[in-house]
Formats: C-alpha cells, sequence, structure tokens
C-alpha cells in the first residue's frame, strides 16, 4: 500500500531563479500553458512514486536540459516537449540539480 508523503516545511514550493538566457522560456505563454496542462494530468512525483511514496507534485522538470539545444529552434522543441517532462515535488525537483 503506497504511503502519502505531506510536504515538510524544509521542502514547501521554493522557487527556481531562472537565469536571463531562460527567462523567456519560463515567462511565455507557451510554457505556462504546457506546465499547468502538465502538473494537472500528472499530479504525482514521479521520483517518489518509484519508491511507493505518494507526493503532490508541484514542479515540472525537464529531462533533456533545453539550454543544450544547438539551435534556438532545437531549444524551444526540447522545451514544450511533453515526453522531456517530469513532475516532481520540490524535494525532489532540488536533488535532481543537486547532483549535477
Amino acid at each position: 500500500m503506497p504511503t502519502i508523503n505531506k510536504p515538510t516545511k524544509q521542502y514547501k514550493q521554493i522557487p527556481y531563479k531562472h537565469d536571463r538566457q531562460s527567462e523567456q522560456y519560463y515567462n511565455s505563454k507557451a510554457w505556462k500553458h504546457l506546465r499547468n496542462w502538465f502538473i494537472t494530468t500528472h499530479p504525482i512525483c514521479e521520483e517518489c512514486n518509484k519508491q511507493g511514496i505518494v507526493t503532490p507534485a508541484t514542479d515540472v522538470h525537464h529531462i533533456i536540459p533545453f539550454l543544450t539545444g544547438k539551435t534556438e529552434q532545437e531549444r524551444w522543441q526540447l522545451f514544450l516537449d511533453d515526453n522531456n517532462l517530469m513532475s516532481l515535488c520540490s524535494k525532489c525537483h532540488h536533488n535532481i540539480h543537486k547532483q549535477k
């Protein structure tokens, strides 16, 4: 039976500060729409779920960093590809970025 994990105070939603290069992407109407759709259709943290823990997802993570695209078109393609996204809780999202 899965465990339901309630977010702790330590890992409440911690907003990311995106650099200037990625701000244009995250401020786009296309991203806001895609993010809202994705988090609604994938409401559980994928990393916690692998461990049998049910935690509400708060963040949407790009599996392949979109800034690795060589052209502007490739970056937008990676950025808006829903197959390149995963839903995570704030804790797991920070852990993934910490590992990099």
